[in-house]
């Protein structure tokens, strides 16, 4: 039976996750004293999703808290203090220093964490990656509301996520920390230009691939991996 080209890349990507799984999976325990990640998923997934990156980081030395929240029910406050108890009950401001790297939605509300009076100052914040998060607003969301589509089953937070002067990404503060910004060129729900932010960015890249597989691209983890050690990207 004949394939076709999509499916055909569909397999090749899938038996290269899978091989990055098997390769990574031995990972050994990260050292005493270890830097470490905090992991944050996007809009309608779970801690699972991150599971390439989660490896690769790994692999790299850190130790990685790969956080999960209700992306799909909770408003932006209560994931971010559902967010901040996890992280609490892992004692991670009491450790090394610890990083954040988050696709989509995580990065918002990663931002917002970090931007909450309840959980500054972060002693031991390092530095933060956000992988095709919508800083300027999604173009989805827009289209959605001019079509007349006020009421999506994407949570409260999700149809937050727009351009508009009042939606959360336009309310969030700069920046105070290093921030690294990756965007897929083929990214359609966060396209670059709406990826970036305004003012406080330390770094930017694009990556060949779309929003979702952004999160199982080497390039990218490799990327992820360069800043926070260096707080530049490869180029």
């Amino acid at each position: 039976m004949r394939r076709s080209g999509p499916f055909l890349v569909l397999t090749a990507l899938l038996l290269s996750a899978v091989a990055a799984w098997t390769a990574s999976a031995g990972a050994p325990p990260p050292p005493a004293g270890a830097e470490q990640v905090v992991l944050l998923h996007g809009l309608g997934r779970t801690r699972s999703a991150m599971w390439f990156l989660e490896r690769s980081l790994e692999q790299a030395g850190y130790r990685v808290h790969n956080i999960g929240y209700a992306s799909m029910d909770d408003d932006l406050d209560t994931i971010v203090a559902d967010v901040a108890r996890q992280l609490k009950q892992r004692g991670v401001a009491r450790g090394p220093t610890v990083h954040f790297v988050a696709h989509s939605m995580g990065g918002i509300v990663a931002r917002a964490y970090l931007a909450d009076r309840a959980n500054r100052p972060l002693p031991n914040l390092g530095r933060v990656v956000l992988m095709a998060t919508p800083n300027g607003g999604s173009p989805i969301i827009d289209r959605m509301r001019s079509a007349g589509f006020s009421v999506v089953p994407i949570g409260p937070t999700g149809r937050a996520l727009g351009s508009g002067a009042d939606d959360v990404p336009a309310l969030l503060p700069d920046p105070y920390y290093e921030v690294g910004i990756i965007a897929g060129t083929n990214d359609a729900l966060v396209p670059p230009d709406r990826a970036r932010l305004a003012r406080g960015e330390t770094d930017y890249v694009e990556i060949d691939t779309g929003h979702a597989w952004i999160r199982y691209s080497a390039d990218a983890a490799k990327q992820v991996v360069r800043f926070l050690r260096d707080a530049r990207f490869e180029r």
